[in-house]
């Protein structure tokens, strides 16, 4: 294939890609307050799932320790444990946009340790 064969298979392609597009949905969702309200909260509920794991590898640590020196389990530790996982539950829900609601402490109550 010569060079001018390639140049316009290209530029074939390149206006294939480039076909009329509304942009106005775009800025109009870029000028979105709410938007990137909601952005805002994803990146402080990022945040919060970082701050739960170190959370969550306390409360094992603890647990199994408890386990080790008394043969039981602390029932306040596994409820609190519990309830941190329906709490990171709820951000994924939030910031994989499956729900609108945002998690504690904004929109909802800290979640219940109910089995």
């Amino acid at each position: 294939m010569t060079d001018k064969n390639k140049k316009e298979k290209n530029q074939k392609k390149t206006e294939d890609i480039n076909v009329d597009m509304d942009y106005s949905s775009y800025t109009d969702n870029l000028k979105s307050i709410s938007l990137w309200k909601r952005f805002a909260f994803m990146v402080l509920f990022v945040i919060a799932i970082g701050i739960t794991e170190a959370i969550v590898i306390v409360i094992a640590v603890l647990q199994f320790l408890i386990k080790i020196f008394t043969g039981t389990t602390n029932d306040k530790l596994e409820d609190f444990g519990f309830s941190l996982g329906i709490f990171v539950g709820q951000i994924y829900s939030f910031i994989s946009f499956k729900s609108d609601e945002t998690p504690y402490p904004f929109d909802s109550d800290w979640p219940s340790s109910d089995k």
